[in-house]
Protein backbone atom coordinates (compact mmCIF):
# COMPACT_ATOMS: atom_id res chain seq x y z
CA UNK A 1 0.00 0.00 0.00
CA UNK A 2 1.44 3.37 -1.05
CA UNK A 3 0.70 6.51 0.97
CA UNK A 4 1.20 9.96 -0.59
CA UNK A 5 0.80 12.57 2.15
CA UNK A 6 0.82 16.02 0.55
CA UNK A 7 -0.52 18.39 3.16
CA UNK A 8 0.40 21.14 5.59
CA UNK A 9 -1.34 19.47 8.51
CA UNK A 10 -0.59 16.57 10.82
CA UNK A 11 -0.98 13.14 9.19
CA UNK A 12 0.17 10.68 11.90
CA UNK A 13 2.74 9.13 9.58
CA UNK A 14 4.11 7.18 12.52
CA UNK A 15 1.03 4.94 12.20
CA UNK A 16 0.50 5.20 8.44
CA UNK A 17 4.17 4.47 7.84
CA UNK A 18 3.77 1.08 9.49
CA UNK A 19 1.16 0.18 6.88
CA UNK A 20 3.64 0.97 4.11
CA UNK A 21 6.43 -0.85 5.90
CA UNK A 22 4.49 -4.05 6.49
CA UNK A 23 2.84 -4.12 3.07
CA UNK A 24 5.92 -3.28 1.02
CA UNK A 25 4.50 0.05 -0.08
CA UNK A 26 6.03 3.49 -0.51
CA UNK A 27 5.61 6.47 1.79
CA UNK A 28 5.78 9.90 0.14
CA UNK A 29 5.48 13.10 2.13
CA UNK A 30 5.49 16.83 1.36
CA UNK A 31 4.74 19.47 3.97
CA UNK A 32 3.34 22.87 2.97
CA UNK A 33 1.96 21.49 -0.28
CA UNK A 34 1.79 23.94 -3.19
CA UNK A 35 0.05 22.73 -6.31
CA UNK A 36 2.24 24.64 -8.75
CA UNK A 37 5.41 23.32 -7.10
CA UNK A 38 4.49 19.77 -6.10
CA UNK A 39 1.83 18.61 -8.57
CA UNK A 40 4.44 17.18 -10.96
CA UNK A 41 6.16 15.38 -8.07
CA UNK A 42 2.89 13.68 -7.11
CA UNK A 43 2.20 12.73 -10.73
CA UNK A 44 5.69 11.26 -11.26
CA UNK A 45 5.66 9.27 -8.02
CA UNK A 46 2.22 7.78 -8.61
CA UNK A 47 3.29 6.87 -12.15
CA UNK A 48 6.48 5.19 -10.91
CA UNK A 49 4.54 3.33 -8.24
CA UNK A 50 2.37 1.60 -10.84
CA UNK A 51 5.03 1.05 -13.53
CA UNK A 52 8.21 0.00 -11.68
CA UNK A 53 9.18 -3.70 -11.67
CA UNK A 54 7.69 -5.47 -8.65
CA UNK A 55 7.21 -8.96 -7.24
CA UNK A 56 4.26 -10.04 -5.11
CA UNK A 57 3.99 -12.41 -2.12
CA UNK A 58 7.76 -12.53 -1.73
CA UNK A 59 9.53 -14.71 0.84
CA UNK A 60 13.27 -14.27 1.30
CA UNK A 61 15.87 -16.29 3.18
CA UNK A 62 19.63 -15.80 3.47
CA UNK A 63 21.88 -18.80 4.13
CA UNK A 64 25.58 -18.87 5.00
CA UNK A 65 28.37 -21.42 4.96
CA UNK A 66 29.70 -22.97 8.17
CA UNK A 67 31.18 -20.45 10.56
CA UNK A 68 28.78 -17.65 9.58
CA UNK A 69 25.16 -17.03 10.55
CA UNK A 70 22.54 -14.39 9.90
CA UNK A 71 22.28 -12.15 12.94
CA UNK A 72 19.63 -9.66 11.82
CA UNK A 73 17.77 -8.07 8.92
CA UNK A 74 17.14 -4.34 8.45
CA UNK A 75 14.64 -2.82 6.07
CA UNK A 76 10.94 -2.69 5.24
CA UNK A 77 9.41 -6.17 5.66
CA UNK A 78 7.73 -8.70 8.00
CA UNK A 79 9.83 -11.31 9.79
CA UNK A 80 8.32 -14.74 10.56
CA UNK A 81 9.04 -16.89 13.60
CA UNK A 82 11.03 -19.23 11.36
CA UNK A 83 13.37 -16.37 10.40
CA UNK A 84 12.05 -15.85 6.87
CA UNK A 85 11.44 -12.37 5.49
CA UNK A 86 7.94 -11.82 4.08
CA UNK A 87 7.07 -8.92 1.78
CA UNK A 88 3.60 -8.62 0.25
CA UNK A 89 5.24 -6.50 -2.45
CA UNK A 90 8.92 -6.10 -3.34
CA UNK A 91 9.78 -3.48 -5.96
CA UNK A 92 12.90 -2.11 -7.60
CA UNK A 93 13.18 0.77 -5.09
CA UNK A 94 13.56 -1.39 -1.98
CA UNK A 95 16.86 -2.44 -0.40
CA UNK A 96 17.48 -4.73 2.58
CA UNK A 97 20.55 -4.99 4.81
CA UNK A 98 21.62 -8.30 6.33
CA UNK A 99 23.96 -8.51 9.31
CA UNK A 100 26.18 -11.61 9.45
CA UNK A 101 27.86 -12.87 12.61
CA UNK A 102 31.17 -14.72 12.73
CA UNK A 103 30.86 -17.87 14.85
CA UNK A 104 34.23 -19.46 14.17
CA UNK A 105 37.66 -18.67 12.75
CA UNK A 106 36.80 -19.61 9.18
CA UNK A 107 40.04 -18.13 7.81
CA UNK A 108 41.99 -20.90 9.54
CA UNK A 109 39.86 -23.66 7.98
CA UNK A 110 39.06 -22.58 4.41
CA UNK A 111 39.79 -19.94 1.82
CA UNK A 112 36.23 -19.03 0.86
CA UNK A 113 32.90 -18.34 2.53
CA UNK A 114 29.54 -18.47 0.75
CA UNK A 115 26.35 -16.48 1.19
CA UNK A 116 23.14 -17.41 -0.62
CA UNK A 117 19.99 -15.34 -0.97
CA UNK A 118 16.84 -17.16 -2.12
CA UNK A 119 13.67 -15.29 -3.05
CA UNK A 120 10.34 -16.99 -3.69
CA UNK A 121 7.87 -14.63 -5.37
CA UNK A 122 4.92 -14.26 -7.72
CA UNK A 123 5.74 -12.71 -11.09
CA UNK A 124 3.40 -10.22 -12.84
CA UNK A 125 2.06 -13.05 -15.05
CA UNK A 126 0.93 -14.96 -11.94
CA UNK A 127 3.63 -17.65 -12.06
CA UNK A 128 5.47 -18.63 -8.89
CA UNK A 129 9.24 -18.32 -9.26
CA UNK A 130 12.45 -18.67 -7.27
CA UNK A 131 15.46 -16.41 -7.74
CA UNK A 132 18.73 -17.48 -6.13
CA UNK A 133 21.94 -15.46 -5.78
CA UNK A 134 25.05 -17.17 -4.43
CA UNK A 135 28.20 -15.26 -3.59
CA UNK A 136 31.55 -16.85 -2.74
CA UNK A 137 34.09 -14.48 -1.22
CA UNK A 138 37.67 -14.88 -0.12
CA UNK A 139 38.22 -14.92 3.65
CA UNK A 140 41.24 -13.47 5.38
CA UNK A 141 42.53 -12.82 8.87
CA UNK A 142 44.73 -9.98 7.62
CA UNK A 143 43.20 -6.80 9.00
CA UNK A 144 44.92 -4.59 6.42
CA UNK A 145 43.34 -6.60 3.60
CA UNK A 146 39.93 -6.35 5.26
CA UNK A 147 40.15 -2.56 5.47
CA UNK A 148 41.48 -2.31 1.91
CA UNK A 149 38.43 -4.20 0.58
CA UNK A 150 35.87 -2.36 2.70
CA UNK A 151 32.97 -0.67 0.90
CA UNK A 152 32.07 2.73 2.37
CA UNK A 153 28.61 3.01 0.77
CA UNK A 154 27.53 -0.40 2.05
CA UNK A 155 28.81 0.37 5.55
CA UNK A 156 26.97 3.71 5.71
CA UNK A 157 23.79 2.08 4.41
CA UNK A 158 23.98 -0.62 7.07
CA UNK A 159 24.70 1.86 9.88
CA UNK A 160 21.78 4.07 8.84
CA UNK A 161 19.30 1.18 8.59
CA UNK A 162 20.37 -0.26 11.94
CA UNK A 163 20.16 3.14 13.62
CA UNK A 164 16.60 3.97 12.52
CA UNK A 165 15.47 0.39 13.26
CA UNK A 166 16.81 0.47 16.83
CA UNK A 167 15.76 4.07 17.59
CA UNK A 168 12.16 3.29 18.75
CA UNK A 169 13.38 0.74 21.33
CA UNK A 170 16.74 2.17 22.42
CA UNK A 171 16.08 5.89 21.97
CA UNK A 172 17.78 8.47 19.78
CA UNK A 173 20.57 9.25 22.23
CA UNK A 174 21.60 5.60 22.39
CA UNK A 175 21.65 5.04 18.62
CA UNK A 176 23.51 8.30 18.04
CA UNK A 177 26.10 7.24 20.59
CA UNK A 178 26.28 3.86 18.87
CA UNK A 179 27.01 5.52 15.50
CA UNK A 180 29.87 7.49 17.01
CA UNK A 181 31.16 4.48 18.95
CA UNK A 182 31.12 2.27 15.86
CA UNK A 183 33.06 4.84 13.84
CA UNK A 184 35.58 5.40 16.62
CA UNK A 185 36.07 1.66 17.08
CA UNK A 186 36.72 1.14 13.35
CA UNK A 187 39.30 3.92 13.27
CA UNK A 188 40.88 2.70 16.50
CA UNK A 189 41.33 -0.84 15.18
CA UNK A 190 42.94 0.49 12.00
CA UNK A 191 45.28 2.76 13.94
CA UNK A 192 46.26 0.03 16.38
CA UNK A 193 46.81 -2.86 13.97
CA UNK A 194 47.49 -1.30 10.56
CA UNK A 195 49.24 2.05 11.03
CA UNK A 196 53.04 2.10 11.15
CA UNK A 197 54.49 4.20 13.99
CA UNK A 198 51.73 6.83 14.06
CA UNK A 199 52.55 10.10 15.80
CA UNK A 200 50.62 10.82 19.01
CA UNK A 201 47.45 12.71 18.24
CA UNK A 202 47.71 12.08 14.50
CA UNK A 203 44.46 11.01 12.82
CA UNK A 204 45.04 7.83 10.80
CA UNK A 205 42.29 6.84 8.35
CA UNK A 206 42.08 3.84 6.00
CA UNK A 207 41.97 4.87 2.36
CA UNK A 208 38.68 3.04 1.70
CA UNK A 209 36.97 4.58 4.76
CA UNK A 210 38.56 8.01 4.93
CA UNK A 211 35.14 9.68 4.55
CA UNK A 212 33.46 7.55 7.23
CA UNK A 213 33.71 10.26 9.96
CA UNK A 214 32.17 12.80 7.60
CA UNK A 215 29.34 10.44 6.60
CA UNK A 216 28.70 9.67 10.27
CA UNK A 217 28.33 13.39 10.94
CA UNK A 218 25.86 13.57 8.06
CA UNK A 219 23.77 10.78 9.57
CA UNK A 220 23.81 12.47 12.98
CA UNK A 221 22.48 15.67 11.38
CA UNK A 222 19.75 13.84 9.48
CA UNK A 223 16.27 14.72 10.71
CA UNK A 224 15.49 11.05 11.22
CA UNK A 225 18.16 10.85 13.94
CA UNK A 226 18.47 14.37 15.28
CA UNK A 227 17.50 15.08 18.89
CA UNK A 228 16.60 18.70 18.12
CA UNK A 229 12.81 18.53 18.18
CA UNK A 230 12.61 22.20 17.21
CA UNK A 231 13.66 21.48 13.61
CA UNK A 232 11.77 18.27 12.92
CA UNK A 233 8.13 17.25 13.23
CA UNK A 234 6.91 13.73 13.97
CA UNK A 235 5.64 13.28 10.41
CA UNK A 236 8.99 14.34 8.99
CA UNK A 237 10.88 11.93 11.22
CA UNK A 238 8.54 9.06 10.38
CA UNK A 239 8.89 9.71 6.65
CA UNK A 240 12.68 9.93 6.74
CA UNK A 241 12.88 6.80 8.88
CA UNK A 242 10.87 4.86 6.30
CA UNK A 243 12.99 6.34 3.52
CA UNK A 244 16.31 5.31 5.10
CA UNK A 245 14.98 1.78 5.55
CA UNK A 246 14.46 1.40 1.79
CA UNK A 247 17.32 3.38 0.21
CA UNK A 248 20.13 1.66 -1.67
CA UNK A 249 23.77 2.00 -0.64
CA UNK A 250 24.58 4.75 -3.15
CA UNK A 251 21.41 6.71 -2.31
CA UNK A 252 22.11 6.54 1.43
CA UNK A 253 25.57 8.00 0.86
CA UNK A 254 24.06 10.88 -1.10
CA UNK A 255 21.56 11.41 1.71
CA UNK A 256 24.40 11.58 4.25
CA UNK A 257 26.79 13.59 2.07
CA UNK A 258 25.10 15.44 -0.82
CA UNK A 259 26.74 15.96 -4.20
CA UNK A 260 27.70 19.44 -5.41
CA UNK A 261 28.20 20.19 -9.12
CA UNK A 262 29.54 23.37 -10.71
CA UNK A 263 27.26 24.33 -13.61
CA UNK A 264 28.98 27.53 -14.74
CA UNK A 265 32.13 25.72 -15.88
CA UNK A 266 30.82 22.69 -17.76
CA UNK A 267 33.20 21.03 -20.18
CA UNK A 268 31.92 20.26 -23.71
CA UNK A 269 31.12 16.65 -22.72
CA UNK A 270 29.19 17.40 -19.52
CA UNK A 271 25.46 17.05 -19.95
CA UNK A 272 25.88 15.15 -23.22
CA UNK A 273 25.11 11.50 -23.88
CA UNK A 274 28.03 9.37 -25.07
CA UNK A 275 27.93 6.69 -27.73
CA UNK A 276 27.25 4.00 -25.11
CA UNK A 277 24.16 5.84 -23.87
CA UNK A 278 25.61 7.24 -20.62
CA UNK A 279 25.26 10.90 -19.73
CA UNK A 280 28.42 12.62 -18.51
CA UNK A 281 28.07 14.46 -15.18
CA UNK A 282 30.48 17.17 -14.01
CA UNK A 283 32.83 16.13 -11.19
CA UNK A 284 31.42 16.30 -7.68
CA UNK A 285 32.93 18.97 -5.43
CA UNK A 286 33.63 18.73 -1.72
CA UNK A 287 30.99 20.43 0.43
CA UNK A 288 33.01 23.33 1.76
CA UNK A 289 32.32 27.04 1.63
CA UNK A 290 35.62 27.57 -0.17
CA UNK A 291 34.23 25.74 -3.21
CA UNK A 292 31.45 28.29 -3.69
CA UNK A 293 32.23 31.17 -6.02
CA UNK A 294 29.91 34.16 -6.08
CA UNK A 295 30.51 34.30 -9.84
CA UNK A 296 29.28 30.75 -10.31
CA UNK A 297 26.20 28.53 -10.25
CA UNK A 298 25.99 25.14 -8.55
CA UNK A 299 23.60 22.22 -8.25
CA UNK A 300 23.28 20.48 -4.86
CA UNK A 301 21.74 17.00 -4.80
CA UNK A 302 20.86 15.40 -1.45
CA UNK A 303 18.77 12.59 -2.90
CA UNK A 304 15.49 14.14 -1.73
CA UNK A 305 15.51 17.53 -3.47
CA UNK A 306 17.71 19.68 -5.70
CA UNK A 307 19.07 23.16 -4.98
CA UNK A 308 20.18 25.49 -7.78
CA UNK A 309 22.66 27.83 -6.05
CA UNK A 310 23.28 31.17 -7.80
CA UNK A 311 26.07 33.51 -6.77
CA UNK A 312 25.32 37.20 -6.47
CA UNK A 313 27.81 37.97 -9.25
CA UNK A 314 26.80 35.21 -11.65
CA UNK A 315 27.01 36.53 -15.24
CA UNK A 316 23.77 37.91 -16.63
CA UNK A 317 24.36 35.95 -19.82
CA UNK A 318 24.23 32.68 -17.84
CA UNK A 319 20.97 33.65 -16.13
CA UNK A 320 19.51 34.66 -19.48
CA UNK A 321 20.44 31.34 -21.10
CA UNK A 322 19.27 29.10 -18.23
CA UNK A 323 16.22 30.94 -16.87
CA UNK A 324 15.36 33.31 -19.73
CA UNK A 325 15.38 36.39 -17.47
CA UNK A 326 17.44 39.50 -18.07
CA UNK A 327 18.34 40.37 -14.50
CA UNK A 328 18.16 38.63 -11.13
CA UNK A 329 17.08 40.62 -8.07
CA UNK A 330 17.80 39.74 -4.46
CA UNK A 331 14.41 38.11 -3.94
CA UNK A 332 13.84 36.69 -7.41
CA UNK A 333 15.66 33.38 -7.04
CA UNK A 334 12.85 31.57 -5.22
CA UNK A 335 10.43 32.21 -8.08
CA UNK A 336 12.71 30.89 -10.84
CA UNK A 337 11.68 27.79 -12.76
CA UNK A 338 14.01 25.60 -14.81
CA UNK A 339 12.86 24.94 -18.38
CA UNK A 340 14.73 23.77 -21.44
CA UNK A 341 15.41 26.68 -23.80
CA UNK A 342 16.89 26.72 -27.29
CA UNK A 343 20.56 27.05 -26.34
CA UNK A 344 23.37 24.62 -25.52
CA UNK A 345 23.83 25.61 -21.86
CA UNK A 346 20.15 25.24 -21.03
CA UNK A 347 19.85 21.88 -22.78
CA UNK A 348 22.88 20.42 -21.01
CA UNK A 349 21.85 21.65 -17.54
CA UNK A 350 18.32 20.30 -18.02
CA UNK A 351 19.79 16.97 -19.14
CA UNK A 352 21.88 16.79 -15.96
CA UNK A 353 18.89 17.58 -13.75
CA UNK A 354 16.65 15.03 -15.50
CA UNK A 355 19.39 12.40 -15.34
CA UNK A 356 19.70 12.84 -11.56
CA UNK A 357 15.92 12.73 -11.14
CA UNK A 358 15.66 9.55 -13.20
CA UNK A 359 18.16 7.79 -10.94
CA UNK A 360 16.15 8.43 -7.75
CA UNK A 361 13.16 6.47 -6.43
CA UNK A 362 11.32 9.71 -5.64
CA UNK A 363 10.94 12.80 -7.80
CA UNK A 364 13.20 15.67 -6.70
CA UNK A 365 11.73 19.18 -6.62
CA UNK A 366 14.23 21.86 -7.66
CA UNK A 367 14.47 25.14 -5.77
CA UNK A 368 16.68 28.13 -6.58
CA UNK A 369 18.45 30.18 -3.93
CA UNK A 370 20.70 33.21 -4.00
CA UNK A 371 24.08 33.57 -2.32
CA UNK A 372 22.99 35.75 0.60
CA UNK A 373 20.37 33.24 1.80
CA UNK A 374 22.83 30.35 1.90
CA UNK A 375 25.50 32.40 3.65
CA UNK A 376 23.09 33.28 6.47
CA UNK A 377 22.17 29.61 6.87
CA UNK A 378 25.85 28.64 6.77
CA UNK A 379 26.75 31.00 9.61
CA UNK A 380 23.89 29.62 11.70
CA UNK A 381 24.95 26.05 11.01
CA UNK A 382 28.56 26.82 11.90
CA UNK A 383 27.55 28.22 15.28
CA UNK A 384 25.37 25.21 16.02
CA UNK A 385 27.85 22.69 14.67
CA UNK A 386 30.81 23.94 16.66
CA UNK A 387 28.83 23.46 19.87
CA UNK A 388 28.44 19.74 19.27
CA UNK A 389 30.61 17.61 21.52
CA UNK A 390 32.29 14.63 19.90
CA UNK A 391 34.44 12.08 21.67
CA UNK A 392 37.70 10.26 21.10
CA UNK A 393 39.42 10.02 17.75
CA UNK A 394 36.26 11.03 15.88
CA UNK A 395 36.22 14.51 17.41
CA UNK A 396 39.07 15.92 15.31
CA UNK A 397 37.80 14.39 12.07
CA UNK A 398 34.28 15.73 12.51
CA UNK A 399 35.25 19.22 13.63
CA UNK A 400 37.44 19.57 10.54
CA UNK A 401 34.26 19.21 8.46
CA UNK A 402 31.95 21.51 10.44
CA UNK A 403 31.92 23.95 7.53
CA UNK A 404 30.32 21.43 5.16
CA UNK A 405 27.00 22.20 3.49
CA UNK A 406 25.27 18.92 4.40
CA UNK A 407 22.13 20.33 6.04
CA UNK A 408 21.77 23.48 3.96
CA UNK A 409 19.04 22.33 1.58
CA UNK A 410 15.86 24.22 2.50
CA UNK A 411 12.44 22.78 1.78
CA UNK A 412 13.79 19.27 1.35
CA UNK A 413 10.60 17.90 2.81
Amino acid sequence: MDVHAYTSGYCDLVSLGQVCRRSGGQLSYVSAYQHAKHALKLQREVLRGVTRPAAQEAVLRVRCSTGLCVDNYYGSFNKTLEGDIEMPSLDADKTLAVELRLEADIAAEKKEASVQCALLYTAPDGSRRIRVHTLAVTVSNNISSIFRCSDLDSLVNFMAKRAVTEAPDKGLEAVRASLISTTVQILYVYRKFCATNPAPGQLILPESLKLLPLYTLGLLKNKALTTDVAIVRNDQRAYLTQRLLTLSAAETSTCAYPRLFALHSLSPSHGCTSSDGHLSLPPSLSLTAEKLDTNGAYLLDNGEALMFWLGTNVPKSFVQQVFNVGALGAGDAASLELYCYDNDVSRRICSIVEHIRASRPSYQVLCCVCCSVVHCMLQCELRCGLQRKMKGVLQHALQCQMHCLIPLLPGAI
